[in-house]
């Protein structure tokens, strides 16, 4: 298992989380209630020089609202630094991708829970903003 593979399940084992590693470097798939954003999948895949997240959540945008969509989500990934959220374009999904580039260096447990935080936290901001700018309601229920 490479150096990020390893930091990356270290990070994992510390939330508690379960997790599938699918290959000897990840992927490391995570699906569960990770947040308040209800039932989550999160990626987790640790390359030679970076570290990728992508999560996954349970809101579908409905076909005739996805060019709205859309537009909602270019304006709040304007000025994002460290990831981005990301609609499917064939399901409506909503998700969110996040990447660390470390370089040599093997990040810390912290710095990897602080990308796996900001994944979970865009894609609920995300999802009520989303919910809010398409149809002025909080919940998708």
């Amino acid at each position: 298992m490479n150096r990020l593979a390893e930091a990356v399940e270290r990070s994992l084992r510390r939330r508690g989380w379960d997790y599938l590693r699918q290959g000897a470097d990840g992927p490391f798939l995570v699906v569960g209630d990770l947040d308040a954003a209800g039932r989550t999948e999160m990626r987790v895949r640790a390359a030679d020089e970076c570290v990728f997240f992508d999560a996954k959540g349970r809101v579908r945008v409905p076909e005739e609202a996805r060019d709205a969509a859309c537009l909602y989500l270019a304006q709040e990934n304007y000025g994002l630094r460290e990831g981005c959220l990301i609609m499917d374009p064939e399901e409506g999904g909503l998700g969110c991708r996040a990447w660390l580039c470390a370089g040599a260096r093997t990040p810390g447990a912290e710095e990897i829970d602080r990308f796996l935080d900001f994944c979970l936290m865009e894609l609920e901001r995300g999802s009520e903003g989303l919910q809010r700018a398409l149809y002025g309601e909080e919940d998708w229920d």
